[in-house]
């Protein structure tokens, strides 16, 4: 951004933070690694965090959980990462960004008393690990965690094995003067048994189709390639964890991998029908060592899918935790009355259905204050509800739902495929003693083109609740990202319909 527009004056981070009631203190640890790391490897002349001490007691208020240590000088665990960045860092000297893939944040340091230093995080939320072999290494390695706990790795004919998720860590190299080669994905999940098989133009549609769905009261397969770029033949041994409802009957199996060549290796896996039934994803852990070059866990998440018609009469999707609520108001003493404070404050439960002629969606929320005074096509500032459709197109289907303050019924339909344009017919009620608000959304599988081989190929479904209680629109919670802030289908829920 700065070399766009030509801005030349350097830049400093002069305050920048997260609190802990926002996801947590493990998440606000997280935060403060990644920007102090991230704003050093991009020019910035200082970082400063806000703030050393939190103000006050309240778990749920924002401005009283900025600081690294509790109101009465408890370390947080933002306090031991900044332990962990200080020891490290200090008078640390950066090199240059390295290239581990586009979803990947790696950067070089060399350390004052002249260690390499190579911190790292993934953020690709298709797959929570990558396994990066780096060439070339001539000294000890080890791998330090967020919270400074530092394990040695093997070094194995000059090549080491550096496990990078979503937790961010840093490779030490001691002895090491040249920056090490990048020798690629050593483990990857592979290319399966095709669960979204529609067509289309629209790119996330067709990134999501590589991801690893599993497919509720089915036969499914999990499949791990292997690539060895050492000058030496390393043996794969893999044990599987199963989360609950997915069954393996071959939990353990290895395979040999020649120098400069790869493998695979296909686990059959059974999921019963209630597998992923409330559209939650569930992690597949890998107990794996790679000869003496690595051992340790790996995680495989495996992304349900949700059936349709369902199976009972619980809803597809629950919106009423703080990790599904995105906050649009700043951390301020005077806008505290606008921050979540639970499930009765907002929530809601989706359900779908797909009969011969109609897409049905039906919402039951929770809002203590309904407000919706806006006019069609801002519907979203107000209470409302936003919902995406992708079959493949570009653009796709975004939709708005809302409840007037006269109640009566409003529609928006934001984005659609050239030349549609579906007609939306839409009931409210509000009950001001519970206060709920109910929303029954009919659209025409006609007007949407949804055959019942596209629906059977499957499809992408997300959606928000928008919260406004007065003042502005304060947040909103989320089945994924890609409605609220950036427009992407990327990791959008995916439906398919029984045939």
């Amino acid at each position: 951004m700065r070399k766009e527009e030509n801005v030349t004056a350097p830049w400093y981070a002069n305050e920048t933070a997260l609190p802990s009631s926002d996801g947590g203190e493990h998440f606000q640890a997280i935060t403060l690694f990644q920007k102090f790391l991230y704003s050093w490897a991009k020019g910035a002349i200082g970082y400063n965090w806000y703030d050393l001490r939190n103000d006050g007691y309240d778990a749920t208020y924002g401005e009283h959980n900025f600081g690294l240590v509790t109101r009465d000088f408890y370390p947080k665990c933002a306090y031991a990462a900044y332990n962990t960045l200080a020891s490290l860092y200090t008078k640390a000297t950066f090199l240059s960004q390295m290239d581990f893939g586009a979803d990947i944040d790696a950067f070089a340091f060399r350390a004052a008393n002249g260690d390499l230093l190579i911190p790292a995080w993934n953020l690709n939320r298709a797959q929570e690990n990558s396994m990066i072999i780096l060439l070339g290494v001539t000294g000890k390695a080890s791998v330090i965690d967020l919270y400074g706990n530092e394990a040695p790795l093997g070094v194995e004919n000059d090549a080491v094995a550096y496990k990078i998720g979503r937790n961010p860590a840093t490779l030490r190299l001691q002895g090491q003067e040249k920056l090490p080669a990048n020798g690629g994905n050593f483990f990857t999940v592979a290319a399966h048994h095709p669960v979204m098989t529609g067509k289309g133009n629209c790119k996330e549609y067709l990134e999501r189709q590589k991801d690893f769905f599993i497919l509720p009261g089915q036969d499914n397969s999990l499949a791990f390639v292997f690539r060895n770029p050492t000058a030496h033949d390393i043996t794969a041994d893999i044990e599987l964890a199963m989360p609950p409802n997915i069954n393996c009957q071959q939990l353990k199996q290895s395979v040999v991998i020649p120098t400069n060549s790869q493998k695979s290796m296909t686990f059959k896996l059974t999921a019963s029908k209630d597998f992923g039934s409330s559209g939650i994803s569930a992690p597949i852990i890998a107990n794996a060592s790679f000869g003496s070059l690595w051992k340790g866990e790996l995680t495989v998440t495996a992304n349900p899918v949700v059936m349709l018609p369902a199976s009972g009469n619980h809803p597809q999707f629950m919106l009423n935790d703080r990790m599904q609520y995105v906050k649009l108001v700043a951390e301020a003493p005077e806008l505290q009355h606008l921050t979540w404070s639970g499930p009765e404050d907002l929530s809601a439960n989706i359900w779908l259905e797909l009969t011969k002629d109609d897409f049905i969606l039906r919402a039951v929320v929770v809002d203590d204050v309904h407000v919706q005074p806006y006019p069609d096509d801002k519907l979203w500032q107000g209470d409302s509800i936003q919902f995406a459709l992708c079959f493949g197109d570009t653009p796709y289907y975004e939709f708005g739902l809302a409840r007037n303050q006269d109640g009566s019924a409003n529609t928006a339909v934001y984005s659609a495929p050239p030349n549609r344009r579906p007609k939306l017919k839409l009931t409210t009620v509000r009950d001001e003693a519970t206060h709920t608000t109910t929303y029954v959304c009919t659209i025409s599988r006609a007007d949407l083109k949804l055959t019942p081989q596209r629906a059977q190929d499957g499809f992408l479904f997300n959606l928000i609740v928008n919260d406004n209680d007065g003042d502005t629109r304060e947040g909103y919670l989320e089945i994924a990202p890609g409605i609220g802030r950036e427009k992407s289908a990327r990791y959008f829920q995916l439906i398919k319909e029984r045939k």
